[in-house]
């Protein structure tokens, strides 16, 4: 009898064991599938401390563009048990990445009008578009790839600056491509806006 106990209670140990600490056996892989639906952009002001949405006139020392890739979740890699989740078991979350399958292979923002004349209306101007990581602006192309995400939201949003500003002050209207790994191009424009 007391042999059938200790085995007994073995087991109830080793299946609780499994249920408290199963959120916590975390892969270091992705574990999400996320997919790029659309996108859209706004004209942003950085004269303030705040940066606000800009609606008629920025000064162009100051002008951003914020582009949101609009995101949909296609598939999640979630661990599961046949009773019980251990994710209720515990206070234990896993961080869990989203990729996209399908990445940015091209991104291209121009402007309707000129910038100046050496950048005619049309001209790529992506190069002089940088983002702002927290710490340093860099190249815009940084988001072209397989772009990992740790938090899942249905909008990845990236602020464009502009580090090249027009000789003159004036109307411009920019319009934002981006195309993807399969030729999906999707494609927004910006409200027109004065460059002061």
């Amino acid at each position: 009898m007391k042999i059938k106990t200790v085995l007994l209670a073995l087991a109830l140990i080793s299946f609780a064991d499994v249920i408290l600490v199963a959120c916590c056996d975390c892969d270091s892989e992705p574990a999400g599938l996320y997919k790029i639906c659309d996108i859209n952009i706004a004209n942003l002001d950085n004269s303030d401390l705040q940066i606000t949405v800009a609606s008629d006139t920025v000064p162009k020392e100051a002008y951003a563009l914020e582009l949101n890739l609009n995101i949909t979740t296609n598939e999640q890699c979630a661990k599961s048990m046949t009773l019980f989740s251990g994710a209720y078991a515990t206070s234990c979350e896993c961080a869990i990445d989203y990729y996209t399958d399908n990445p940015i292979v091209d991104l291209r923002v121009v402007s309707t009008n000129d910038i100046n004349p050496n950048l005619p209306a049309g001209t790529d101007l992506s190069n002089y578009f940088y983002l702002f990581d927290g710490f340093e602006y860099i190249p815009s192309s940084t988001i072209i790839g397989n772009y990992v995400i740790d938090d899942y939201s249905t909008v990845i949003t990236h602020q464009l600056r502009l580090m090249e500003y027009p000789e003159a002050s004036g109307m411009q209207t920019f319009v934002v491509t981006i195309e993807l790994e399969d030729g999906t191009v999707h494609s927004s424009q910006a409200p027109t806006i004065y460059l002061k």
